[in-house]
């Protein structure tokens, strides 16, 4: 079932045929972590929870770097996989920052590591599959969702609503400069 989040929740914008024509080589760095969120909406924020559980047995962050690649398989003309060694401590890192309030993504806490990185495998392109932080799309609350989870909203004197859900993004940058094609 979250195969299918991975497929339904992608969406992407095409790359200018000038920019595709130089990319050869392409690394896959998915960063999703291992966490699954459960979150509770209550009838008030005051009602409302969350808290999470890992998830290190499901292997999302492979799961999406295999189906990245198997997708550069078909492109015309070929472009080749480079493998890329991701350290996990990039996941919090990307998430969260010492002394900031809440989480969020931001690419530039990681941009030193993905260059560093990137001067050891050279690649044309980089393509970063993250966790998406959203304004809760399901119910319309003020809720803020991301990553994988499951959603629960239960009011009363009506029926309980539970709803997984995926939310990420997909960004391709440029292996050299680490800028968005």
């Amino acid at each position: 079932a979250i195969a299918i989040f991975l497929v339904g929740c992608a969406s992407t914008k095409p790359i200018q045929d000038d920019q595709r024509s130089k990319i050869r080589r392409v690394g896959v760095v998915s960063l999703i972590g291992e966490e699954f969120r459960f979150t509770k909406v209550g009838l008030t924020l005051f009602n409302s929870d969350e808290f999470a559980k890992n998830i290190s047995a499901w292997q999302l962050d492979k799961l999406a770097v295999q189906t990245a690649t198997e997708v550069l398989k078909d492109a015309d003309p070929p472009i080749r996989y480079v493998a890329l060694p991701v350290d996990r401590t990039l996941v919090n890192k990307l998430y969260r920052q010492e002394g900031e309030f809440g989480s969020y993504v931001n690419l530039k806490r990681i941009k030193d590591d993905l260059k560093a990185m990137l001067d050891k495998h050279p690649v044309d392109a980089l393509i970063v599959i993250h966790n998406e932080q959203v304004l809760d799309p399901i119910q319309g609350t003020a809720i803020l969702l991301y990553g994988p989870g499951l959603y629960y909203r239960g009011l009363p004197s009506a029926e309980p609503f539970v709803k997984p859900h995926l939310f990420f993004r997909i960004v391709v940058l440029d292996g050299k400069t680490l800028k968005p094609l």
